[in-house]
């Protein structure tokens, strides 16, 4: 005898409909934009991180990340009072809006070879300083790589990289001194 309870069921696939269009992407970047406004005003309270999120996520899977990611660096609030006393509120604000670009970050960008939200928000600060030319810093391979001395010993991390390193960078920096007094 065959039970009543042993049928064939199949769960179907949530069939949303995703605009896809031009309209809908400016839209959603004015949005961004507006979101990015209201964070570095400290008045980030009435917004929505989850649709926030959830629009950029919609925004790279639909081949937007371009768009996307140009909107973020073109952005003139990102660079916004970024004198000491602002210093940390514009952390603040940039580790909220790398969470909300959190799927760009580690999708879009990595495949297209554009810098990090993290970094594009440092890169105003960068230019205010006197240094405005400071070298690019590939984050993860010197991560790996001081990862990798320190797997090997304690001894040959402090020898090999870490004295060094800091005799260069007292040289540096005393010459840095000297040349703006």
């Amino acid at each position: 005898m065959s039970s009543p309870y042993k049928k064939n069921f199949r769960i179907a696939a949530l069939k949303q409909r995703v605009d896809r269009s031009q309209a809908r992407g400016e839209k959603t970047c004015k949005v961004l934009e507006h979101a990015i406004y209201e964070i570095y005003n400290c008045n980030a309270s009435g917004l929505s991180f989850e649709e926030l999120y959830s629009e950029c996520y919609h925004m790279v899977l639909q081949k937007y990340g371009e768009k996307l990611y140009n909107g973020l660096w073109t952005n003139p609030v990102v660079g916004k009072g970024l004198g000491t006393e602002n210093l940390d509120n514009h952390n603040k604000s940039l580790q909220i809006i790398r969470d909300i670009f959190m799927y760009m970050d580690r999708t879009f960008i990595p495949n297209a070879r554009k810098t990090s939200v993290h970094d594009v928000g440092l890169h105003p600060s960068r230019s205010h300083s006197k240094r405005a030319d400071w070298p690019s810093i590939n984050r993860n391979l010197m991560r790996n790589m001081t990862k990798m001395l320190i797997d090997l010993g304690s001894s040959v991390y402090q020898e090999d990289f870490e004295k060094p390193f800091l005799e260069a960078s007292a040289s540096f920096y005393n010459c840095e001194s000297q040349q703006l007094h």
